[in-house]
């Protein structure tokens, strides 16, 4: 996907790091319902747990769609760029770019559906990734299980699961989707870009 020139961020210097940050209500419900719309009318695939696309159940129980920024979803990109780039400005400070890869919309909806510890950070097209964004897109009440869990110390911090809570973390943090006992989890992932090196 092609770089938007709407979606170049500017970013201030501050001392306010934060693991995570999180901003409940970010997306209204329906904005999540039209988010989900996008989705399920886009192919859906299986999740895979490398560049290279291999499917490995073991570590990832997922199925996924991709939402390109069109002239129909503006209002989401412009929406998701105002979120990274408070986020940024705010706590992280990265330099960064701006949108790379499509968002990826997220289905957990099989007991036993996860994704085991990872980093969105890698090597290829994921070596240029800084900051991460997950939106929970579904009622906490309608699953069960499907947490998603940040690393930093000697436990796991556990995510908000508010519909429309938009998660932002440094794409170099451990993170998981614990196994969905029950119900399905549908949520939104997006990935901002910057230069190769952290700052």
């Amino acid at each position: 996907m092609a770089t938007n020139p709407n979606y170049i961020f500017h970013s201030k210097t501050e001392d306010n790091f934060y693991n995570f940050v999180q901003y409940e209500n970010f997306f209204s419900p329906p904005e999540c319902k039209e988010i989900i719309e996008m989705g399920l009318k886009s192919e859906i695939e299986n999740g895979t747990v490398t560049i290279d696309k291999n499917v490995n159940e073991d570590i990832r129980k997922s199925r996924v769609s991709w939402i390109e920024c069109l002239y129909e979803n503006d209002w989401l990109w412009h929406k998701l760029s105002k979120l990274a780039e408070m986020a940024n400005n705010s706590h992280y400070h990265f330099d960064l770019l701006g949108f790379k890869e499509c968002a990826q919309f997220t289905i957990y909806d099989n007991t036993g559906s996860h994704y085991d510890w990872h980093m969105d950070y890698g090597t290829g097209r994921m070596s240029i990734r800084k900051l991460s964004m997950v939106v929970q897109l579904t009622p906490p009440n309608e699953y069960e299980g499907g947490n998603l869990q940040l690393f930093y110390a000697s436990k796991p911090s556990v995510a908000g699961r508010g519909l429309g809570t938009a998660i932002v973390f440094p794409s170099y943090t451990m993170h998981q989707v614990t196994p969905v006992i029950s119900g399905t989890r549908y949520s939104l992932v997006v990935w901002i870009s910057g230069h190769n090196s952290y700052r």
